[in-house]
């Protein structure tokens, strides 16, 4: 790899690297908005998904990571976290 391809990815290495670190700021702040705003809703197995969910109260699917471990079935829509 040449010196400016080297570069180049070290830039692009960077900025992945910030753009994670500000994903899991956002994931813990949505966290802490469920746990202090609907704590009937919370429960330390549930796990918020990133998908839109319309039979959700908070809008997006949401797993019981305890019972269902691989977030196959959200509680509200029944659909997987991974999809395709």
């Amino acid at each position: 790899m040449s010196n400016i391809n080297k570069e180049n990815a070290q830039v692009i290495k960077e900025k992945i690297e910030k753009l994670n670190e500000q994903k899991r700021k956002i994931e813990f702040e949505i966290e802490d908005i469920i746990q202090t705003s609907m704590p009937k809703f919370n429960s330390i197995w549930n796990t918020v998904g990133s998908w839109d969910c319309k039979n959700s109260p908070i809008g997006v699917c949401v797993y019981n990571h305890m019972e269902d471990p691989a977030l196959d079935d959200c509680l509200y829509c029944g659909k997987p976290d991974e999809r395709k």
